[in-house]
């Protein structure tokens, strides 16, 4: 993940990005470049609150990504 140019973040399987942009509701502020093949799965505001409502433990995932993201 680069912001700036600037690497901000290395993510890894399983690992959620974009989540402050939706919850808040906000444009991204960063870029997210694949070194391998990836499966993706994009969710505007609507579809991640339908997803949260739908799958047990994807709010938690969720609120654990935007705190951690937070407090850096």
């Amino acid at each position: 993940v680069t912001q700036d140019g600037k690497e901000i973040n290395r993510l890894g399987p399983g690992d959620i990005v974009g989540e402050i942009g939706v919850i808040l509701d906000r444009e991204r502020s960063a870029t997210v470049t694949a070194e391998t093949p990836i499966d993706w799965i994009v969710l505007d505001r609507a579809g991640l609150q339908a997803a949260v409502d739908d799958i047990p433990g994807l709010a938690w995932a969720v609120i654990t990504a935007l705190a951690s993201r937070l407090d850096e």
